[in-house]
C-alpha cells in the first residue's frame, strides 16, 4: 500500500465562500491503545549471533573464544569455556574466565601473552555465544520459557514472546533475577524519546514480567496521535498532551473538555480545560479520563472574496480603510467582457445577519480614483463580477470520474461523501455504462493487478458524467449545450433510454412523456443569429450569480413586506429581477440590465411603483426621461418595476425568387402591393408564370411545421401503444 502524506483537515479547509457547513463536537472513530501496535509483525526471533559483542559482555559457559597468536608464533585457537567457567589454553594453561567481561579478559589474556610469549602478540573475538534460559511472564501475549542469546536484552525478549496484551502495562515492566526487582522498564521511553539506557541485558534464569495496566487516559481530536495512554500515578495533562504529540495548529485551546467518569451519578461529567495557560499542564487526571480537542471555525476574518466572472476568484486580505479601487486598481485585474458598469458587493449585517448590497461601477473608478463608487470595503464583503458576453468557445467539458481504490482485489470508490453541487448533479443526472467496460475502466477479468497477479473486478455499477461550464461558476445545461451544437450546423444523436419507454404502461404516460419533451425543447428557442445566442448565453450565467441572489432576499427577515429587488424589462439587454442596492437610483438599473439596446425610446421610461394599501397592492405608474439627469437619478423603491420602450423602425424585409429578374430580400413600407414587388425585381421573366407564383407567409410556414410535428408526436405514440401490446412469440 503507497504511503499517504496527506493531511486533509491542515490550514483552512472551508468553501469557498464565507457560509461554511457545521462541523459537529463529535468523534466516531474508535480509539486505539498507544503502543501496542509496535508489537504487530515483528520478527518471530532475534538473533545476535553477527552483533558485535559489547566490551561489557560477562563470560560464562558455553561460550565461544577465538584466539589468533601472530609474531614469533602464528596460530589459531577455538576454545569453550568449561562448565566450571575455565579455558585450556595452550603453553599457558588453565585459566578462570567466569564472570569476567569480555574487555578484563582480552586484557587479561594479553598480559598474560607478553610476559609467558616474547615475541607473540594476541587477537581474541567471540565465536558463538551461549543460549541463556529466560522467562517472560504476566500479560505477555504468549507467557513461557524461552532459550535465547547471551546478548539477549529486556526488549528483545518481549518481542520474542510477541509482546503486550494491550491488558499489560507498557510503563512498569519488571526484571526480576533471584526474586528481586532490579530493574523497571518504560517501553513510552523507547518509543517517544528512543531512550534504550534502560533496556538491561538478560542473565541465566531472568524473569520479565509484565504487570497489568493501571491508569489510562484517551485523548481524541486536534492532536498528534489520538490514542489511549498509559499514565503514572504522578503524570498530568502536560504530560498526556506530550505523549500524544502535542496539539495540532487548529487546536481550539478555548473549547478544550474532558470528560470524567462520575459514578456518583452513574453517568458522566464535562469539564472544561483551559488550554491557553500553563496551568492546565499541572491538572490531574482520572482512569479513564478522555481529552477532547476540537478545532477551530473555519471562519476567515480580516478577508473579502471575489466570485463570478473573475480572474482569480477567492479570498483576499483586508485591512481597515481599504477601498474597492485598491483590490482591482485596473482592466489588467480582470477577465475580457467583465461588464465594469454593474458590480455587486455582497455585505452582512452584523446584528441581524440579513444581506444587504451595494452597486459599484468600475468605469469611473478606473477614470476617478475620488468617484463615490470607489468605496469602502469591509472585512467579509463578497464581490460578485458579471459577463457581459460570453461565447460558446468558452464552454469546457470535464468527465468527472470518481476515484477508485484496491480493497480485496476489486476496485471501489474512494469516498461515499461529497460537498459539492457538481456531485449533486452527477448523482441525479449520470449515465450508467454497458457491460463493455467503456471509458477504460474495463470489466471483471479483464485488467491484472501487478502486485497480486489477481484479476481486477470493478463495481458493476460504473457510471459516466459530463459536465459543461464557462469558469466553473456557469453551469451549461445539456439542452442548452445541444442548442449550441445544433446553432453551429451539427445535429447531436439523442434518445430517450429504453428502460424510461418501459416504464410506461398507459396512453396518459406516453402522451406525457412526449408532451414534456416537446415543452423541454421549446424552453430554448432557435437562434438566427450567433449574437442572439451569445446573449442567451450570457444572461443563462448572469442569472447563475444573480439568482440565489434573489431567493435570499426573498427569504431573509425584513421590517416590510416588499421584498428588496426591482424588475427591468423592455429594451434592455439582460431583462429581470435585481438586487435593490443601496441608494438605487434608475440610472443603476438599467445599467443592472446591461444597458439599453439600440433604438431604445429614452424619453419616456415606465416606473410601476407598488404599494401596500392593506388587504392588496396598488400600483402607480410614472414617467422618467434618461436623458434627464436629475430624472436619471429618480430613487428607486423595493419591488419596483422599470419597463423601457423600443422605438420601431418600421423596416420590413420579404424574400422574391424564382423566375424574375433580380431575385433577392427588399424592404418593403406600408401597404405596398405585391405587384410592386414583382415591379421593383425587374419584372417576370419570359420564362415565368404568373399563375403559377407560390405566396408563402412566415406565420403560415410555421404552422405547417408544427402540424407535421404533431404527426410525427403521434406516430411514435402509436408506434409505441402497438409494440406493448405485442404477445409472446409474436414479431414486433
Amino acid at each position: 500500500e503507497e504511503p499517504n502524506f496527506a493531511d486533509e483537515n491542515y490550514g483552512y479547509t472551508g468553501g469557498k465562500n464565507f457560509v461554511n457547513p457545521p462541523r459537529g463536537k463529535f468523534f466516531d472513530e474508535p480509539l486505539s491503545y498507544f503502543g501496542y501496535d509496535f508489537f504487530v509483525d515483528v520478527p518471530k526471533t532475534f538473533s545476535q549471533s553477527r552483533a558485535p559483542t559489547p566490551p561489557d559482555y560477562i563470560l560464562g559457559p558455553g561460550d565461544n573464544l577465538e584466539i589468533n597468536y601472530f609474531g614469533t608464533q602464528n596460530s589459531s585457537r577455538r576454545l569453550t569455556v568449561n562448565s566450571d567457567g575455565e579455558i585450556f589454553i595452550p603453553q599457558i594453561g588453565p585459566i578462570s574466565v567466569a564472570g569476567l567481561t569480555f574487555l578484563d579478559f582480552k586484557e587479561r589474556i594479553q598480559q598474560i601473552v607478553a610476559d609467558q610469549m616474547i615475541g607473540t602478540k594476541v587477537s581474541i573475538t567471540m565465536g558463538k555465544l551461549r543460549s541463556i534460559d529466560i522467562f517472560v511472564l504476566g500479560e505477555a501475549y504468549q507467557p513461557g520459557m524461552y532459550s535465547v542469546s547471551s546478548l539477549t536484552t529486556l526488549t528483545n525478549a518481549i518481542f520474542r514472546s510477541g509482546g503486550v496484551n494491550v491488558t499489560g502495562s507498557l510503563r512498569n515492566i519488571e526484571l526480576k533475577r533471584k526474586g528481586e526487582v532490579i530493574s523497571t522498564f518504560d517501553f513510552y521511553d523507547l518509543l517517544l524519546e528512543g531512550d534504550t539506557s534502560k533496556d538491561t541485558r538478560l542473565l541465566q534464569g531472568d524473569v520479565v514480567f509484565i504487570p497489568p495496566i493501571t491508569k489510562t487516559v484517551g485523548t481524541v481530536g486536534e492532536i498528534g496521535r489520538p490514542g489511549i495512554y498509559e499514565l503514572k500515578e504522578d503524570e498530568t495533562l502536560g504530560d498526556l498532551i506530550k505523549f500524544a504529540g502535542n496539539l495540532k495548529p487548529k487546536a481550539d485551546i478555548f473549547s478544550a473538555t474532558l470528560h470524567r467518569i462520575d459514578p456518583s451519578s452513574n453517568g458522566f461529567n464535562l469539564i472544561p480545560v483551559a488550554l491557553n495557560n500553563s496551568s492546565h499542564e499541572s491538572l490531574e487526571l482520572n482512569n479513564g479520563d478522555v481529552l477532547s480537542l476540537y478545532s477551530i471555525v473555519d471562519n476567515l476574518k480580516n478577508a473579502v472574496l471575489v466570485t463570478g466572472h473573475a480572474q482569480q476568484p477567492g479570498f483576499f486580505p483586508w485591512q481597515e480603510g481599504m477601498r474597492i479601487g485598491d483590490l482591482i486598481k485596473s482592466k489588467d485585474n480582470l477577465l475580457s467582457m467583465t461588464d465594469l458598469a454593474y458590480v455587486l458587493v455582497k455585505r452582512e449585517d452584523k446584528i441581524s445577519q440579513n444581506y444587504h448590497y451595494l452597486q459599484i461601477d468600475l468605469e469611473e473608478i478606473f477614470s476617478n480614483q475620488a468617484s463615490d463608487s470607489n468605496i469602502l470595503l469591509e472585512a467579509r464583503d463578497e464581490i460578485i463580477l458579471l459577463p457581459s458576453l460570453l461565447t460558446p468557445n468558452q464552454i469546457t467539458t470535464q468527465l468527472i470520474q470518481d476515484k477508485y481504490v484496491f480493497e480485496e482485489d476489486q476496485m471501489v470508490l474512494e469516498e461515499d461523501e461529497w460537498t459539492d453541487m457538481t456531485f449533486l448533479r452527477k448523482s441525479l443526472m449520470e449515465e450508467a455504462l454497458n457491460e463493455t467496460g467503456e471509458q477504460g475502466l474495463g470489466v471483471a477479468g479483464e485488467k491484472i493487478n501487478p502486485l497480486t497477479g489477481k484479476p481486477i473486478e470493478f463495481e458493476k455499477d460504473v457510471r459516466r458524467y459530463y459536465e459543461y461550464s464557462i469558469y466553473e461558476y456557469c453551469v451549461i445545461s445539456d439542452d442548452l449545450a445541444i442548442s449550441i451544437v445544433e446553432a453551429y450546423g451539427f445535429r447531436p444523436t439523442t434518445t430517450v433510454p429504453f428502460e424510461d419507454l418501459a416504464r410506461l404502461t398507459t396512453k396518459e404516460e406516453i402522451d406525457g412523456l412526449m408532451q414534456a419533451i416537446e415543452l423541454e425543447r421549446g424552453k430554448i428557442a432557435d437562434y438566427e443569429t450567433s449574437q442572439e445566442l451569445q446573449s442567451y448565453l450570457t444572461n443563462i450565467c448572469r442569472r447563475q450569480l444573480l439568482d440565489p441572489i434573489i431567493d435570499v432576499l426573498n427569504r431573509q427577515r425584513a421590517s416590510t413586506k416588499e421584498t428588496k429587488t426591482v424588475s427591468v424589462f423592455g429594451s434592455v439587454r439582460f431583462p429581470g429581477t435585481y438586487p435593490l442596492t443601496n441608494e438605487m437610483v434608475l440610472e443603476d438599473a438599467v445599467k443592472a440590465a446591461g444597458g439599453l439596446k439600440a433604438a431604445t425610446y429614452d424619453s419616456e421610461v415606465e416606473i410601476s411603483r407598488i404599494t401596500d394599501v392593506g388587504k392588496k397592492y396598488s400600483v402607480t405608474n410614472t414617467f422618467a426621461t434618461l436623458s434627464d439627469n436629475q430624472a436619471a437619478k429618480t430613487s428607486l423603491k423595493e419591488m419596483d418595476i422599470i419597463n423601457l420602450k423600443q422605438l420601431s423602425t418600421g423596416l420590413r424585409t420579404v424574400e422574391i425568387t424564382g423566375e424574375v429578374y433580380f431575385a433577392g430580400v427588399y424592404p418593403i413600407s406600408e401597404n405596398q402591393t405585391l405587384s410592386e414587388l414583382v415591379e421593383r425585381a425587374g419584372g417576370i421573366t419570359e420564362y415565368g408564370s404568373a399563375e403559377a407564383t407560390i405566396f408563402q407567409r412566415e406565420s403560415l410556414r410555421e404552422a405547417e411545421i408544427k402540424r407535421l410535428e404533431n404527426a410525427q408526436s403521434e406516430l411514435t405514440r402509436k408506434i409505441l401503444i402497438t409494440s406493448q401490446n405485442v404477445g409472446l412469440g409474436q414479431g414486433s
